[in-house]
């Protein structure tokens, strides 16, 4: 497990020097539309994610057994508005 952490680190350092090296060689206009398209790209993601995502039970796939029941909603009592 150490090793795998270990390799997502050094993976992570090389590539972040790797793309500001990249960066600092496109030109603006070019860097800002790649921008954009990522930026749209990972909000369509996120909304089909969304969109596909199934309604499923918190305590789906546990036993009754591991489950505590809901304590009942005590009624609300209105309360009057003060005068000053």
């Amino acid at each position: 497990m150490e090793s795998f952490a270990l390799l997502i680190a050094a993976t992570l350092i090389i590539g972040a020097w790797l793309g500001a090296l990249t960066a600092n060689r496109l030109p603006a206009p070019v860097l800002r539309l790649l921008f954009g398209v990522l930026v749209v790209v990972l909000g369509g993601i996120g909304c089909f994610a969304a969109a596909t995502r199934t309604q499923e039970s918190p305590t789906a796939g546990t036993s009754p057994d591991a489950v505590a029941p809901n304590p009942p909603i005590p009624p609300s009592t209105p309360t009057r508005a003060r005068r000053s």
